[in-house]
């Protein structure tokens, strides 16, 4: 019996691993699988067969089915087409990987006669079971792949160090696996058929290769990526790579067949947007705080920042680094395609704008490639010294216990998934539940909704950039100046059709500060005539928002119609607005702050103040 283990080690680590992650999952379900960005992925489906509306030309449905399962705060999913219509932002790839489900839970509300809306129970046990299934999909061939190059003890210590001791065990136990982990199920397939093709290029196996990865690029254009794995697999040096172009050239038919596999769900991405924005390309992601930037990656903040970086929440990790390199001169055979696919990838990730995400989620789905790498450092550890094997023993356990207790930690919301702190991390190390005093070490909280109110005044420096009493005469707004009534002094400002903005706030952000946030207060009093009619139709707002290469981001406005101002007419009211600069603010951005009036007549203003509140010291990340 412990001979038969031995001899299937891998296989007893896979089955162990599956139990594992198996007891995780039912243990912990999610509160609402079907939110955040898992609701921008999977509403192509009920959006073309429940409700037969894949443009959303009639968006109420989608707001009826938010209202009833609260699968988004904001609409961020949706950005704008033509003519006003809604356009998905999330690319359809992931929803045919979400298609299985989808059909089941539909036959499952059918017979169980749940709600047939897509989102009801049945459809979010289905999506959340078929979760199960495709991570033990890509636990099998990853057992596969490794099984061709190295031996049984390697491969072991391999899923163990790659399911166990990385944060794949809490994305795929605790966290939400899509898109993420998904892709890395579809990598390990692509990895599997690029092997096949190479020992025998048939079409068949061409074809299972060119779907696979057509399927990954229309999940997630930047994993196109992958490509370099199959494209340089096999080539190391000259001869190998003109060995490389003979066989392509040799197996045309199948190269050929390959790329149409790729085209296969590419294609309806494109005609999507065609029809819904007039453009065969579409640039959804045009939000300069959430977009790449090429010229200025990150690399230090994306590996080494306390606040999500990859090495610091997946530390072993370091191990698999090192494989790379020793890669090049012992396993030439994937070592250049997985490493400039890799490196690649570190760029791309490092030049977004903002990924906010415990330990980097976006490496995970990397970790199908990434896993070759690290089972050399296994059989490394396999054949090393006694010595270096006690010592690197003991670091691998502490990296284990580590990871399986963050994993809980972020599950209780210890670790916080955006706002960590070198600080805060050290802090709460062997903490279950932070104090309020540790949570003092977080980086600020930003509001998920966009609507932001400043906490903790006391920790500010707050100085007025811009006061307006109107009591100045002032050729600009003389026309409008209004004497019969005020709040303070003599003057208040007449707003009608012909005074749209009257003046505010524009300036460079580095202008206000050098901290990376700070918070921005418009206020005004307002006087509603007592015989107006349109105070609930939002005639005057408070916009703030800001600006790069004179494209708006973070726009932000809070209207006179909002309740929880308790405006009234025939009497002067404080009317204000609170807004926190966005992530990642560059000095020379821009920063607008006015008074926006939509209305006719029958307002008036006063005492417009615009101040800003510039914490007393970043909190260092």
């Amino acid at each position: 019996m412990i001979k038969k283990i031995r001899e299937n080690s891998s296989l007893s680590a896979l089955i162990f691993i599956a139990i594992l992650l198996a007891i995780v999952r039912f243990t912990h379900p999610p509160k609402n699988i079907l939110s955040f960005d898992t609701f921008g992925y999977y509403i192509h489906l009920p959006a073309r067969y429940i409700f037969d509306d894949p443009g959303l030309r009639n968006f109420k449905w989608v707001e009826e089915i938010n209202k009833t399962y609260e699968n988004t705060p904001t609409y961020y999913q949706f950005s704008e087409g033509i003519d006003g219509q809604r356009v998905i932002r999330f690319y359809r790839g992931m929803s045919y990987v979400l298609m299985p489900a989808f059909w089941a839970g539909d036959l499952w509300a059918r017979i169980s006669g749940a709600p047939r809306d897509g989102f009801s129970a049945p459809y979010a046990k289905a999506i959340w079971i078929w979760g199960l299934i495709m991570n033990l999909i890509g636990l099998w061939f990853s057992r596969k792949i490794l099984l061709r190059y190295f031996d049984e003890q390697s491969t072991t210590l391999t899923m163990m160090l790659m399911f166990v001791i990385s944060n794949l065990y809490f994305f795929m136990g605790y966290g939400s696996e899509i898109p993420h982990v998904h892709l890395f199920t579809l990598l390990t397939l692509l990895i599997w058929f690029t092997i096949r093709w190479h020992d025998r290029p048939d079409i068949k196996t061409a074809l299972a290769a060119g779907l696979t990865a057509g399927l990954i690029a229309a999940s997630r254009p930047s994993e196109i990526l992958v490509l370099f794995i199959s494209l340089l697999w096999g080539i190391y040096d000259k001869e190998s790579a003109l060995e490389k172009l003979r066989l392509i050239l040799k197996n045309w038919p199948s190269v050929l067949t390959m790329g149409i596999g790729f085209l296969f769900f590419i294609i309806p991405q494109l005609l999507y947007w065609k029809a819904v924005t007039g453009q065969w390309f579409f640039q959804a992601y045009n939000d300069p705080g959430s977009q790449l930037d090429l010229p200025n990656p990150r690399f230090l903040h994306t590996l080494l920042s306390f606040r999500k970086g990859w090495l610091i929440y997946a530390p072993v990790m370091t191990f698999s680094l090192w494989g790379l390199w020793k890669s090049v001169k012992e396993k030439k055979a994937w070592a250049w395609g997985v490493t400039a696919y890799f490196l690649l990838n570190l760029y791309l990730i490092s030049s977004f704008t903002s990924l906010v995400s415990y330990g980097w989620r976006a490496f995970v789905q990397s970790y199908a490639a990434l896993m070759l790498p690290m089972a050399l450092f296994a059989h490394y550890l396999i054949h090393t010294s006694k010595i270096k094997q006690y010592t690197l023993v003991a670091i691998l356990v502490f990296f284990g216990v580590l990871n399986i207790f963050q994993a809980m930690k972020i599950n209780l919301g210890t670790i916080d998934g955006s706002r960590m702190t070198r600080a805060y991390y050290f802090a709460t190390l062997f903490k279950k539940y932070p104090s309020d005093r540790d949570r003092e070490l977080l980086l600020p909280e930003r509001s998920v909704t966009g609507k932001e109110s400043l906490k903790n005044p006391g920790k500010f420096f707050n100085r007025v950039v811009r006061f307006f009493d109107y009591e100045v005469p002032n050729p600009e707004y003389n026309r409008w100046l209004d004497s019969t009534l005020s709040y303070s002094g003599r003057f208040s400002l007449r707003l009608d059709s012909t005074l749209e903005f009257p003046r505010g706030l524009e300036c460079r952000y580095g202008d206000l500060t050098n901290r990376s946030y700070l918070y921005i207060r418009i206020s005004a009093r307002v006087f509603p005539d007592a015989n107006v009619s349109d105070l609930d139709k939002s005639p005057v707002l408070l916009v703030t928002h800001a600006l790069r290469d004179k494209q708006v981001y973070k726009y932000f406005a809070r209207s006179i119609s909002d309740t929880t101002l308790h405006i009234r007419p025939g009497q002067w009211n404080y009317f204000w607005a609170d807004y926190m600069t966005p992530e990642g603010i560059r000095p020379e951005d821009g920063i607008k702050s006015y008074l926006w009036f939509r209305g006719k007549k029958g307002y008036h203003i006063d005492d417009l103040r615009i101040e800003v509140f510039e914490p007393m010291k970043d909190i260092e990340q």
